[in-house]
This record gives structure tokens, sequence and C-alpha cells, in this order.
């Protein structure tokens, strides 16, 4: 395991061709999959009034698993609502 609490530069760059996960209201998994563009921007288009959740995996050294979700929740209103999220950060440690 490396110890990467030392590390004194982080490089931030827009997370380009990474997954990200669409929930209709209280399904239990996900409903649709896009990925993000060149500049870390995503879309869903043709949203119903409801609930949904968003999500990313991000690298996580302590999880069993290696990734943890980074979720944002949005509620859509009407028709043509356009809803911005968050900044969605993730954590990419190059194979360290």
């Amino acid at each position: 395991m490396v110890d990467l609490s030392n590390q004194q530069d982080t490089l931030e760059y827009d997370a380009f061709d990474q997954d990200v996960y669409l929930i209709y209201g209280d399904d239990v998994s996900f409903s649709e999959r896009t990925k993000t563009s060149f500049n870390g921007m995503f879309e869903f288009k043709y949203l119903r009034k409801g609930s949904y959740t968003v999500y990313v995996y991000s690298e996580d050294e302590f999880s069993t698993s290696g990734t943890r979700p980074v979720i944002e929740k949005l509620e859509i209103n009407n028709r043509k609502q356009v809803v911005n999220t968050d900044t969605l950060f993730i954590y990419n440690y190059f194979g360290l």
C-alpha cells in the first residue's frame, strides 16, 4: 500500500471519458450512463419531473473495493428545467 498522506502537490484536471450514472427516483441501480467530454462536462437530456441521483466513482485507497461513489441528489420540477450539479471531485492516483 502506498502512503499518499505525505504528497505535497495535487494536480487538478478535467476528468474526461469518465462514466457518470443516473438513478431515477428510488431505483436500486442506475437507469442511464454517459461519459464526460474532454472538459469533464456531461448531460442527461429529456428528464421528467422527479428525484434523481447522479454519481461517479472515485479511487479511494482506504476502500476495500478501491473506489467510492461521489453522489449528488437532484430534483427536476418541470419539463424544460436545466439543473447543474456541483463539481464532482474524483481522485485518480495514477496507479500508485
